[in-house]
């Protein structure tokens, strides 16, 4: 009813780890903006060498028991991390049919330990036709990766903004809520908090007044794959 204005709230989504609807419908959206982004190759293999638990043979970890695990995949999380260009650059490594790490040099550690072919002969949970290294066995290789294109202008913003034509229809918002943009073409301020397990929290905001929210430094803050939740929406009113 136009004149109930209960009906005027516009809401948004508030996901909270209690809910797991709310958790479930935030992590398809996370999926959509920060999912796997890269198209991968392996230029080359660098051979399998014996790790361990505790001195990684390449130390930093990217995944571990991903049920979709191959060589191309391990670096479209590393591209992910630090860019299609620097992919390049860094050796890659699978292991245990399901991890994946790097490191940042142009060649396997002096001191890792070469070990036989055949103990890098787990097939990749993500393709039983690629092998993914094997038991503290890590097998390295270098790859490049081709990004998406840049997406499409979505075009000028309109000129007013939701709760504008409410309010000139006589009908106010009496909140706003958006985890998309701004409701009101002037509105300048915080859209919504994303929180880590660990506590961190980073406030996003809108691009320019009335705009979009600020997604790319959401992605910056919540890595890949996305490791946040919504913890708190701004009312904009």
């Amino acid at each position: 009813s136009s004149h109930d204005q209960s009906a005027l709230v516009i809401m948004s989504l508030i996901p909270h780890r209690a809910s797991s609807l709310s958790w479930t419908i935030f992590a398809a959206v996370c999926s959509a903006a920060l999912g796997q982004r890269y198209t991968c190759t392996v230029t080359k293999g660098l051979g399998c060498f014996v790790d361990s638990a505790t001195i990684r043979t390449l130390p930093i970890k990217v995944a571990v028991r991903d049920a979709q695990m191959t060589k191309e995949v391990c670096a479209a999380l590393v591209a992910e991390e630090v860019g299609a260009d620097t992919v390049q650059s860094v050796v890659l490594g699978v292991e245990f049919s399901n991890q994946c790490f790097y490191v940042h040099a142009d060649t396997v550690p002096s001191n890792a330990t070469k070990a036989s072919p055949t103990d890098c002969s787990d097939p990749c949970d993500g393709n039983s036709t690629e092998t993914c290294g094997g038991k503290y066995r890590v097998e390295a290789f270098q790859a490049s990766c081709v990004g998406p294109p840049p997406p499409p202008n979505p075009g000028p913003l309109p000129t007013e903004g939701p709760c504008d034509i409410l309010g000139a229809a006589g009908n106010p918002c009496v909140a706003a809520h958006s985890t998309v943009r701004a409701l009101y073409k002037a509105y300048n301020g915080p859209l919504y908090n994303v929180t880590r397990p660990s506590g961190a929290w980073r406030t996003i905001g809108v691009l320019a007044p009335g705009g979009f929210a600020n997604i790319s430094e959401q992605d910056a803050f919540c890595g890949s794959p996305p490791d946040c939740v919504i913890s708190n929406v701004f009312d904009q009113s």
